[in-house]
């Protein structure tokens, strides 16, 4: 009897241990099951993440699908500089920044009247030959300001990130720039000059000029705005924050020209 009973407690103890051993493998299968479902759905999730501060302004975005840049800059700049820094910072920089270069120089043009010491070919020629390269170069210069500035107040963001939140945030800019074609044609040399006297004698020139005038103020306006978030998307701020950062950056640059100015007026 006792040699079936220490073969019958045998049994047990192996069926026992078979137990645990199947319950180990069906627990370390369960584990790893949920551990592929987790990475099956966090890479189905869309890239952006909204910024590790706790800022006011920055609203809880929904799942989207690709957004197009050209056209939700205007309406989600967050979630479309992340899509563009997820992607591809550097992608379509230089030719926006050549383009900005041209809208620039003729908006500098017609609110100092060039127009009254140069020829309309000679405005164009500077607008389309040395705009695009000053262009080029002040946007890499202010974006290393943006920065240096940034990382000052907690900004951590890569400098080709900055770059591409600077320049994509001249899309609403670049957009009405191109109230600039209807205003060559029609209105030439005076949209460059101190007297107009087309645009004063016909209201139909009168009315295009308003319209021109109206579109540029509104696209710097707006693109301030998406300025403000798109940085302050890949530098984790706040829009009000990333406002600071775009000022202290301007200082920076502005401050050493003003003491020369004010060393050589103090001199005289």
């Amino acid at each position: 009897m006792s040699r079936r009973e220490t073969s019958h407690e045998r049994s047990d103890s192996n069926r026992s241990r078979a137990i645990a051993a199947s319950t180990r493998v069906a627990a370390e299968r369960s584990f790893m099951t949920r551990r592929r479902l987790q990475k099956i759905q966090m890479s189905s999730e869309l890239r952006y993440q909204p910024p590790s501060a706790q800022v006011a302004d920055v609203p809880a975005l929904e799942v989207v699908g690709p957004l197009n840049p050209w056209f939700s800059m205007w309406s989600r700049p967050r979630a479309t500089i992340q899509q563009i820094v997820d992607s591809d910072p550097s992608r379509f920089i230089v030719p926006m920044c050549m383009l900005i270069g041209v809208t620039q120089v003729l908006d500098r043009a017609s609110s100092q009247s060039m127009g009254d010491r140069a020829s309309l070919g000679t405005i164009l020629a500077i607008a389309f030959v040395v705009g695009p390269f000053m262009s080029l170069i002040a946007s890499y210069v202010y974006a290393w300001l943006v920065s240096w500035s940034g990382r000052l107040i907690g900004g951590r963001a890569p400098l080709p990130n900055i770059r591409a939140a600077i320049v994509w945030g001249n899309v609403p800019a670049l957009w009405t720039a191109l109230s600039w074609i209807p205003a060559l044609i029609v209105l030439r040399i005076e949209m460059f000059t101190t007297e107009t006297p087309l645009v004063e004698s016909s209201s139909v020139h009168m009315l295009v000029l308003i319209g021109v005038a109206f579109a540029q103020v509104f696209g710097a306006i707006w693109s301030l705005v998406v300025l403000c978030k798109a940085l302050g998307q890949v530098q984790r701020f706040s829009g009000l924050k990333a406002f600071g950062n775009i000022l202290l950056a301007a200082l920076v640059l502005i401050a050493p020209i003003l003491l020369v100015v004010l060393a050589i007026v103090a001199s005289r």
